[in-house]
């Protein structure tokens, strides 16, 4: 019998930002968040402190600075951070894109690797 063991590393690195946005829910447009906490060629983590379910769709548009570009994106709640757990950090939620390909997803991965990446997270030894 073989062992398979999966790779548990992300696709694509997570940068740090600090950077303006616009999301809202796309059944009701209300405004989850106006702050990208953290940025990668899937998907984001933004600031939030709105009520919000995994698996909402939701429009995203921001400017990375670095591409010159705007990006307009639909997305899907991935992940919600309620900020209860220790290394939490914020109130916040993981937003993974479904619609980033060809020109747009080569021009943001081209100014993300001009971006320092994410430092991973240490677990407290118990």
């Amino acid at each position: 019998m073989e062992l398979s063991l999966t790779n548990n590393r992300r696709s694509s690195s997570r940068r740090p930002v600090r950077m303006p946005c616009e999301a809202v829910r796309e059944r009701d447009f209300r405004s989850l968040g106006s702050v990208v906490l953290d940025l990668s060629s899937t998907g984001m983590l933004l600031r939030s402190t709105e009520k919000v379910l995994t698996g909402d769709a939701v429009i995203v548009s921001f400017f990375e600075p670095l591409s010159g570009r705007w990006f307009d994106l639909e997305a899907t709640v991935a992940r919600v951070i309620h900020g209860r757990r220790a290394g939490d950090g914020e109130r916040s939620v993981g937003l993974s894109f479904t619609g980033l390909r060809g020109e747009a997803r080569t021009a943001l991965e081209s100014a993300l690797r001009m971006r320092v990446p994410a430092l991973p997270k240490r677990r407290k030894a118990h």
